[in-house]
């Protein structure tokens, strides 16, 4: 009788708007595990996107009242990336291996203005391509403003992807696209 009941509730529309943005939250949990997240950054970014559009719809059509709250929400993260994407410069950056400490030391001369010598950077090369050309990384500023450009030393850490296309690839000095936020 239970179960008769359940199948009965299960098939009404916004009970099963419901069970979406459960699943979405589920999706948005289980692609946010540390090891997926370090094993797929890319599967991780597209699994948030995804799963954040499906909670806000579901939850939006699950619970009418809740409508202007998702709206709300949805309308602060499309902010977020508008204000991200304006501060996002896309760039050549030169590349070289510093000798005897593991390092690459990454150049940016575009980059004149705008930071202070310790902020940070996300950094992005899309010559890694696929997903992993999207995936960003967080490296900490080493040149003042005044200088000749964007300055970043990178340690060869091995747990890094990026790190280590970087330590491969600058033999010499290397000329790639970046983009960076």
């Amino acid at each position: 009788m239970i179960s008769g009941q359940l199948a009965k509730a299960s098939s009404d529309l916004h009970i099963i708007w419901g069970y979406v943005a459960v699943a979405a939250l589920g999706l948005i949990t289980i692609s946010s595990l540390p090891w997926i997240r370090k094993m797929a950054y890319g599967v991780f970014m597209i699994c948030h996107i995804i799963g954040l559009v499906l909670f806000l719809a579901g939850l939006a059509l699950h619970v009418p009242e809740a409508i202007p709250y998702c709206v709300a929400g949805g309308c602060l993260y499309l902010a977020d990336l508008s204000i991200r994407a304006a501060r996002t410069r896309i760039t050549t950056a030169s590349l070289q291996v510093v000798p005897g400490c593991d390092s690459t030391m990454v150049t940016v001369p575009g980059l004149r203005e705008g930071w202070r010598a310790g902020q940070y950077i996300v950094l992005r090369i899309p010559k890694l391509g696929g997903l992993g050309g999207i995936e960003g990384h967080e490296f900490t500023i080493a040149s003042a403003p005044e200088a000749d450009g964007l300055t970043l030393v990178i340690k060869n850490v091995r747990s890094s992807n990026q790190t280590i296309f970087l330590t491969n690839f600058a033999t010499s000095r290397l000329v790639i696209g970046v983009i960076v936020s």
